[in-house]
């Protein structure tokens, strides 16, 4: 393998276990029953992932613009750090979230743990018109590919193993399309189809 692309695969890598660890692993935490409430604003609101301060003795590393890390740095966080459930009601423990990022998650039971690096990931290469780049398999090894499904592929469950459907549907709505892809993504990849590709 060229020393570059191993360089990068690596890069990534580092980039999405600390993604996981510092903003994302909480959503896969255990809910405990106690009602501890964050409150709706504070003192240290910060705008982007980039502006969250490090600890002493720690510096960013440079990324190349417009990389991965470097969206990531930009993305926006939201001033309200209290986490809601996909039914709007409120997360009963508010102790484990240090900040909220400004991305929608839908109403339906679907993004949890890995899926939301997956939505990250897909949102980087959707701002970069990258559609060939959004593609992710599934946990039988199934590619599921935003372009593909664009041009009307469609993957349905069939004795434990997902078959590629074809439907003459175009997709012209990128943004509705995109949301549809992701559901579909998040019900058939995770973590150990991310690990194992």
């Amino acid at each position: 393998m060229d020393h570059e692309v191993l360089s990068q695969k690596i890069t990534i890598m580092r980039i999405h276990t600390w993604l996981s660890l510092v903003l994302l692993l909480p959503a896969c935490a255990l809910q405990t029953q106690q009602n501890n409430p964050v409150p709706a604003s504070s003192h240290s609101y910060y705008h982007t992932i980039g502006d969250i301060p490090l600890p002493d003795g720690y510096a960013r590393v440079e990324v190349e613009t417009n990389s991965f890390a470097d969206w990531l740095r930009r993305e926006k966080l939201k001033s309200d750090k209290r986490v809601y459930f996909n039914d709007g009601s409120l997360k009963p423990d508010q102790s484990i979230q240090f900040a909220v990022l400004d991305e929608p998650v839908g109403n339906k039971d679907l993004q949890q743990c890995a899926d939301a690096i997956i939505r990250l990931r897909a949102e980087y290469f959707l701002s970069k018109n990258e559609y060939d780049s959004i593609r992710f398999n599934a946990t039988d090894g199934t590619t599921l590919s935003f372009s593909a499904w664009r041009k009307g592929t469609r993957y349905r469950l069939s004795v434990n193993k997902l078959k590629v459907v074809y439907t003459s549907h175009f997709d012209n709505d990128i943004f509705s399309s995109f949301n549809d892809y992701l559901e579909t993504v998040f019900r058939y990849a995770g973590t150990w189809s991310l690990a194992s590709a």
